[in-house]
């Protein structure tokens, strides 16, 4: 029984000697066990860290290149010219995710994912190159056109690989579709701010929808993505009253639908717009009466309110076991 295990230089493990010393397998056994076991961690083995940071620090240097390039001598290059270089590193970027995107490691995985979303986002500077310059006081196409061919080829990557990255190339192709036509539809005319806060609102309530609805994957990252885009919509509204109330709006509904949701990154989201908002919402009102200190506390009292409702609320959001997701 205590005969000793057969030498395998990847199979010494006390464990199996323990085995076979108290008989519940032989040593035959328990080297048929290393031998297995061996192979599994060998084939489990992932890429070395170095090599998905070396990925990293290539895609970096490339891109710094690029800009240093660009920026020199930019004015001097012709359309084609830009358009050959861009052109490029969409192909290059592309190119290395789609060498490298059947391997299973989780590394290659978010390396690919990277690639391929510097590839859309360098496929949108190539077609924005290459569509022509509108004549003074003509409404500008560009961003319309460029978005319309980027977000189709960042669709066709996220059906590939629904990823981080791949979603998040895909919604701001998208947003470029939707400012690009807000900008196209007033002819001759300076387009308003509220307009494009709009369009981007509107973008980022649908990424949310879609995210609820589990169309739009990860799911997390919709969430994210979405909340960010509809909170921010507002500021670029400018400061006024009505901005502060519709980013106030749209931070408690955030926080209201992040209960049933069970998801946090709304809560905090919400919590942080009330935040911003807040403040702003009570400067615009109450400041001239009240004067800015007092309306200052006020919102801090308001905020401090608000601090412990979202203490109090994100312990049920994170702790309650979700429910599994019908098919």
């Amino acid at each position: 029984m205590g005969e000793p295990i057969k030498s395998h230089p990847k199979s010494e493990d006390p464990r199996l000697a323990r085995w076979v010393a108290a008989g519940l397998i032989t040593p035959d056994q328990a080297e048929a066990i290393g031998a297995f076991e061996s192979r599994a961690v060998e084939g489990q083995r992932g890429i070395p860290p170095v090599a998905e940071a070396l990925g990293y620090l290539g895609a970096a240097m490339a891109v710094a290149a690029g800009v240093a390039f660009l920026g020199q001598s930019w004015s001097d290059l012709s359309t084609a010219g830009r358009g050959a270089i861009l052109g490029g590193f969409t192909f290059i970027f592309f190119a290395g995710g789609w060498a490298v995107h059947r391997h299973p490691d989780p590394a290659v995985k978010r390396l690919t994912s990277v690639l391929w979303a510097l590839s859309v986002a360098s496929g949108w500077g190539f077609l924005w190159v290459l569509m022509p310059v509108p004549s003074h006081g003509e409404s500008d196409p560009r961003a319309l056109e460029a978005g319309l061919g980027s977000s189709v080829y960042a669709a066709a990557l996220w059906i590939r690989r629904r990823t981080t990255f791949q979603l998040i190339a895909l919604f701001l192709a998208t947003v470029s579709v939707g400012v690009g036509a807000v900008v196209a539809g007033y002819q001759n005319q300076e387009t308003p701010t509220y307009a494009v806060a709009l369009v981007v609102w509107i973008l980022g309530v649908l990424l949310l929808l879609l995210s609820w609805r589990g169309l739009a994957r990860p799911v997390g990252t919709g969430y994210a993505l979405g909340g960010v885009a509809a909170l921010y919509a507002p500021l670029m509204a400018g400061e006024h009253r009505g901005a502060a109330i519709a980013g106030l709006a749209t931070a408690a509904a955030l926080m209201t639908v992040s209960i049933p949701l069970r998801r946090t990154v709304l809560l905090g989201l919400g919590a942080f717009g009330v935040l911003v908002y807040g403040i702003q919402a009570v400067l615009w009102y109450f400041a001239d009466s009240l004067g800015a200190p007092l309306a200052l506390l006020i919102g801090g009292v308001a905020l401090i309110g608000v601090a412990v409702l979202t203490v109090r609320l994100l312990p049920r959001t994170s702790s309650r076991p979700r429910e599994p997701k019908s098919a």
